[in-house]
């Protein structure tokens, strides 16, 4: 029993906050509509939408109303943000739109001036390199130039065409393309050590075959000199040898 008491006191409270909730839109929004949203919204729609929060107003305060169901509320305060958030969104791209204009121009300049600078840290990006990110960024600034145009000729009660959300996509579109290129690590260079060792090796590798070649000359005149002696001596052998007689055994 208890459980369900505290069930029905979570209804009436709930029913109760959603009513209130749509109370305080009615009044509020009329409010907004009368002042900041002035601009942002054409005659015909300010005449709509307060007939609507006029009747919403006259409904809060009828027997229906009494006994509605919060679903009921829910609803109805659904239908009114639906009918009003053209007049909010416009307001809220009219402000946050010249920021956005400002950040995406900043960016691109960012990278253009890198490009078509003269800075020793950029100087072994290559044409293509540069080519690439100019290409990107005189895109993007000519789309912002051609709808900031399209934009100006708007009244601000119209739906704008170009919008935040685009502008940023955009952005992310150029950081994306262009980062990855003009941050490119620059060629490591060789090492002087390296350039030594390699001059040593090959210095090195020269000496041995040249030693090489030295031994194998040295070893070829000796073998000449040892045939030399050998023919030497068996000439002298010939010359002044004696033959020995045969020993013959006396009868």
């Amino acid at each position: 029993r208890e459980a369900n008491m505290a069930q029905v006191d979570r209804i009436i409270r709930e029913t109760h906050d959603a009513r209130n909730d749509l109370e305080t839109f009615v009044y509020d929004f009329r409010d907004k509509l009368d002042r900041q949203l002035s601009q942002f919204a054409t005659d015909e729609e300010k005449q709509n939408i307060n007939d609507r929060l006029a009747k919403e107003e006259d409904w809060l305060y009828t027997e229906e109303a009494d006994d509605a169901k919060k679903k009921v509320f829910v609803n109805k305060l659904s239908d009114l943000k639906d009918l009003t958030k053209p007049i909010t969104q416009r307001e809220v791209e009219s402000n946050g739109r010249p920021n956005a204009c400002n950040q995406l121009r900043i960016l691109t300049e960012s990278f253009l001036g890198l490009v078509n600078g003269s800075d020793e840290k950029y100087a072994h990006l290559t044409d293509e390199d540069r080519d690439e990110v100019r290409n990107c960024c005189n895109s993007a600034q000519q789309w912002l130039s051609d709808q900031q145009e399209k934009q100006q000729i708007l009244p601000l009660s119209a739906d704008p065409v170009l919008l935040v959300g685009d502008i940023s996509k955009r952005w992310s579109e150029v950081d994306k393309k262009c980062k990855p290129i003009v941050n490119k690590k620059k060629p490591e260079p060789v090492k002087e050590e390296e350039a030594t060792k390699t001059d040593e090796g090959a210095t090195k590798e020269s000496g041995a075959e040249d030693g090489t070649k030295t031994d194998e000359g040295k070893k070829t005149e000796g073998d000449e000199g040892e045939d030399a002696k050998t023919d030497g001596e068996a000439s002298k052998t010939e010359e002044g040898g004696e033959e020995k007689p045969m020993d013959v055994d006396k009868e």
